[in-house]
């Protein structure tokens, strides 16, 4: 699906002073928003309905200090409900308007400032993970009872973590050291078969 992006800018805190009318009194301070690149206010330019298209859809972009990346959180269909406040406001066109959740077709697309495109999202990795049971059901009678014997060479505290998790991440410390185990007694190429993943 190919969407037309307009970039509204980035957008930041901030307390304006004097404080509007509107804003004086209350007993709960209103947030108040002002675009980086011209100090326009977020509810003055939220209140002027030529800034937004028919039909378009409102996200704020978070931008990943550690990488620079910018994701789609925010979702809405009216722009009153959203608050750029530390993000970037982006305003989608093309998606269908009846579609009645936007939020399921924009939420964790990535958006390249540059082109102003979205991108699917960056699958998550998946972990590599070895159940238990998995374990018993490759070893032989003979090496199961290796197993225990190796397992019982270990910490009180690593025997219960051992047996009350359902299944050993791969990326764990712990995991390194029985697949150390494992390879001691059995060999890289058999610890590899009965530690594989499902």
């Amino acid at each position: 699906m190919t969407f037309t992006v307009i970039d509204h800018g980035t957008w930041e805190l901030y307390v304006p002073n004097p404080l509007p009318e509107w804003a004086q009194g209350n007993v709960l301070p209103a947030a108040f928003a002002r675009r980086t690149s011209d100090g326009v206010d977020w509810y003055a330019f939220r209140n002027n309905a030529a800034n937004f298209a028919k039909d378009s859809i409102v996200c704020t972009v978070l931008r990943d200090p550690s990488d620079g990346v910018e994701t789609v959180k925010a979702v809405f269909r009216d722009e009153t409900m959203i608050f750029p406040g530390g993000s970037r406001l982006i305003e989608v066109l093309g998606v269908d308007p009846a579609d009645p959740k936007p939020h399921d077709v924009l939420a964790w697309m990535i958006y390249d400032p540059i082109n102003r495109v979205l991108l699917p999202p960056a699958p998550p990795p998946v972990p590599a993970l070895t159940f238990k049971k998995d374990i018993w059901v490759r070893a032989t009678d003979e090496e199961a009872e290796t197993i225990e014997q190796v397992l019982s060479q270990q910490s009180l505290r690593k025997q219960r973590i051992y047996a009350e998790a359902q299944y050993l991440d791969h990326a764990d410390p712990l995991y390194g050291e029985l697949y150390a185990g494992f390879v001691q007694a059995f060999g890289k190429e058999r610890a590899d078969q009965l530690l594989a993943g499902p």
